[in-house]
C-alpha cells in the first residue's frame, strides 16, 4: 500500500492506493480527511500495517488510535499522558 501524507497543524490528509484490492479503499481518489478534537498539532504518525489502523501523537501529550475499517475513519481510543517533573 503506497501513501502520501501531509501534515498541517492538527489536520491530517491521507491518500491510500491499494493495488491488490479492487476498488481501492475509499473509492476513486482514495482520500481520507481526519481532524483531532483537541488543539494539539500532530507530531508523529504510525501506520499499523494490515490492521486498518493509525496511531497519532499530538503536541498536547495525547495518543489517538484511529480505525480505518469503516466508511468514516474515527478515533476509537485516546490516551492522555502527564509529564513527570
Amino acid at each position: 500500500m503506497n501513501f502520501c501524507l501531509a501534515l498541517r497543524g492538527f489536520y491530517v490528509m491521507l491518500k491510500f492506493r491499494d493495488f491488490a484490492k479492487s476498488p481501492p479503499l475509499g473509492g476513486a481518489g482514495v482520500d481520507a480527511h481526519l481532524k483531532h478534537e483537541g488543539e494539539g498539532a500532530v507530531i508523529q504518525i504510525q501506520f499499523l500495517t494490515n490492521e486498518g489502523a493509525l496511531i497519532t501523537a499530538t503536541s498536547d501529550d495525547v495518543v489517538h488510535l484511529w480505525n480505518f475499517r469503516q466508511k468514516k475513519p474515527e478515533v476509537v481510543h485516546s490516551l492522555k499522558f502527564q509529564r513527570e517533573r
